[in-house]
């Protein structure tokens, strides 16, 4: 289904936020897509509170800031095809600008009910496209919403905004208040006294519902091995609403 811009803004901004404190860990997610995102109910006016899963492909980065200054490292590419960055397609670079391009995948996928290179029908004609084509964005986006995609999915990844950027972009800023853009991108998550929402119960291979019939786009699969322990000594039970709710959000 294609969701109005300010849910889709809403869903963006929780899936940033938690990209950027990936990013400042110091670790790139290597295969973001909407399998790898688990969905909570709780949020607010009556949307859903979402969640990074699956860090079974992850890497390390040189650097743990939003910002990737080192060199650029040429591996073998990982994750699920759709949604690879040109870079990592053609040079085989893994660095955080390839989060930042499947995030925008995603996004483009909540706004249009579309996956993105869906008219290719193997891999090597997906590959091709990746290579070699720009992503088209839809005129019938709002121009906040354009300018936000074209910000994810430069095939420059040089130029490419990273997660930080993102969260001030109007998009964004035009459904979430600024404050608390500030207080959960600036405030560390150890911190937070972020309380734990997923248990053992919702572990899972990236091999998903998702794509039953198209194996194909696929190269990896993954599981989830373990979850990391937070506490909730911080919680004052007078904090706002709207940041409780996102106080769940963690990795």
């Amino acid at each position: 289904m294609v969701l109005e811009e300010s849910e889709a803004a809403y869903y963006a901004f929780q899936i940033l936020v938690g990209i950027c404190h990936v990013h400042r860990k110091g670790f790139i997610h290597c295969d973001l897509k909407p399998a790898n995102i688990l969905v909570f109910p709780g949020g607010q006016h009556g949307l859903a509170n979402v969640k990074l899963a699956d860090f079974g492909l992850s890497l390390r980065s040189e650097t743990n800031t939003c910002w990737d200054t080192s060199l650029k490292k040429r591996r073998r590419r990982r994750g699920t095809l759709l949604y690879a960055a040109p870079e990592s397609v053609v040079c085989g670079i893994q660095d955080k600008a390839v989060d930042i391009w499947a995030f925008g995948c995603i996004l483009l996928e909540m706004l249009t009910a579309k996956r993105a290179w869906s008219e290719c029908k193997n891999k090597n004609e997906l590959k091709l496209k990746i290579a070699h084509e720009k992503l088209e964005i839809p005129d019938n986006l709002s121009n906040d919403a354009k300018d936000f995609l074209s910000k994810c999915l430069d095939r420059d990844h040089n130029w490419r905004w990273n997660a930080e950027m993102l969260l001030n972009h109007s998009f964004i800023t035009k459904y979430v208040n600024k404050k608390m853009i500030h207080e959960l991108v600036q405030r560390p998550f150890g911190d937070a006294g972020l309380k734990t929402l997923v248990s053992l119960e919702h572990l899972f291979t990236t091999t998903s519902f998702y794509y039953p019939h198209n194996s194909y786009l696929r190269e990896s699969s993954s599981i989830i091995t373990s979850l990391p322990e937070t506490n909730n000594n911080n919680a004052t039970g007078d904090e706002p609403l709207l940041w409780m709710n996102f106080r769940n959000l963690h990795i």
